[in-house]
């Protein structure tokens, strides 16, 4: 995959639009945009269930859903990026009309494949299916989605999942909790 210019990223679109505990496998990611990308404004495109875990992140300036996909093009992205390896966000990633379209896909999925290369700009394979011919432990999705993060150029992520909380969701558990063990 060719380096993407992040030094000329100003507006950041951040798809992850499938069920939220991929979302939290992806929090280091997000966390690493946010951190590495200080001058962009970061938009997260994500699941209706997943929009309270972004918005008390940090990580996102905005939120939208794709029953939004009006406030998507309004955005104005100079990058769109695309967390997961499905036909559905390169198709958001393209309505986006971002200049840069990053994506990944799976070199066992063929016609996920070509739609990644056909609507993007910026395009990973990588595959499941060759670690385990060669005997070795398949990657969790959490380190497949750090690796193309990193295969961007954007550096290392370090893989630690966060879920975070609004602070009055916090203070109302420590509350409930009152010195009480607490089982998760």
């Amino acid at each position: 995959m060719k380096p993407v210019a992040w030094d000329q990223v100003r507006r950041l679109l951040i798809c992850r639009t499938d069920h939220i505990g991929d979302l939290v496998v992806s929090t280091p990611a997000l966390r690493s945009f946010r951190e590495r990308l200080p001058q962009a404004r970061i938009c997260h495109l994500v699941a209706p269930a997943s929009r309270g875990l972004v918005e008390g992140s940090g990580w996102a300036d905005d939120v939208i859903t794709p029953d939004q996909l009006d406030r998507l093009r309004d955005f104005r992205a100079d990058a769109a990026i695309g967390l997961s390896p499905r036909s559905a966000t390169y198709g958001l990633l393209v309505q986006s009309r971002a200049p840069l379209r990053i994506g990944y896909a799976y070199a066992e999925r063929p016609l996920s494949r070509l739609r990644c290369w056909w609507s993007l700009t910026h395009t990973w394979i990588t595959s499941l299916q060759k670690p385990l011919k060669l005997g070795l432990k398949v990657p969790h999705e959490a380190e497949v989605v750090a690796r193309f993060v990193e295969a961007t150029g954007l550096g290392p992520v370090e893989i630690r999942p966060e879920f975070p909380l609004e602070p009055e969701l916090v203070a109302w558990g420590r509350e409930a909790a009152q010195n009480r063990p607490v089982l998760h």
